[in-house]
Formats: structure tokens, sequence, C-alpha cells
């Protein structure tokens, strides 16, 4: 039977074949395998840090792929300063998008917004495209 080892993800910095001082993050299951493919990549290995992995998984949950949050920020704002309500900006971005997961998002969003729910705990329904910080931002607003 074969066991699954966790990746953890850490940050090496060392010198390259050149000498120049490199930086690189990559994926292993030790402190001490992180060394060995650091090494393997040709590094003179002189600190190895491991990354936050909530940094990391803020938007990474197992099965939903990455919701463009950035992008939807940006088409949210444009489209409300263009004096759209935020359910008919909601309702805009859900027809133009063409992507199955981020389509499944905003529609449940924007159901929430139906049934009477605050925009905040719309977002907050569909806590894998956005995180406790911007639900938070959006509830003080």
């Amino acid at each position: 039977m074969q066991t699954i080892t966790e990746q953890m993800y850490y940050k090496i910095q060392g010198l390259d074949d050149s000498g120049r001082f490199v930086s690189v993050e990559l994926a292993a299951s030790s402190l001490h395998e992180a060394e060995q493919l650091g090494v393997a990549q040709g590094l003179q290995v002189m600190a190895i840090n491991p990354i936050n992995q909530s940094i990391l998984t803020i938007f990474k949950t197992i099965g939903v792929k990455k919701f463009p949050l950035l992008m939807f920020n940006e088409e949210l704002l444009a489209l409300l300063e263009a004096g759209l309500s935020i359910v008919q900006t909601l309702e805009t971005l859900l027809e133009k998008e063409t992507k199955t997961e981020s389509r499944q998002i905003l529609s449940a969003v924007v159901a929430s917004l139906h049934e009477g729910h605050t925009l905040s705990v719309a977002f907050q329904s569909q806590h894998a495209a956005f995180p406790n910080l911007y639900v938070a931002t959006i509830r003080s607003s």
C-alpha cells in the first residue's frame, strides 16, 4: 500500500553555478528533501524557509479552481461606478462569465442576494472564492 506524504512549500536561497544569488520556491515532504532538491538544481543552499501554508491556501481548496478575485473586483468596481446596482452588476458579471466554476460561484451569490441576504453573507457562503478578510471588508463598508 502506498502512503501519501503531505507536501509543504519551501523558499530556498543560495548561489547558482555562476555565483549569482537566487531564490526558488518548491514543494517537498521535508526540510531535508527541500535541501536535496535545491542541490539537485545546482544550488549551493544557504537558507531554507517553509512558506506559510495559510497564504498558499487562501484560494486553494481541494476540487475548487481558483476564482479570479482580482479581475472580479475590478469589473465589480467599474460596473458599480457606471451606476448599476449591486444585483445588476453581479447578474451582468454572471452573464458574461464563461468558466463553469466561476459561474456557479456568481450564481450562488446572486441567488443569495435574491433571498434577501446581505452582500457579505452572500460572499461568505462562497468561502472558496472570497477569503475572510475580503468578506470582513465588505461587511464593514
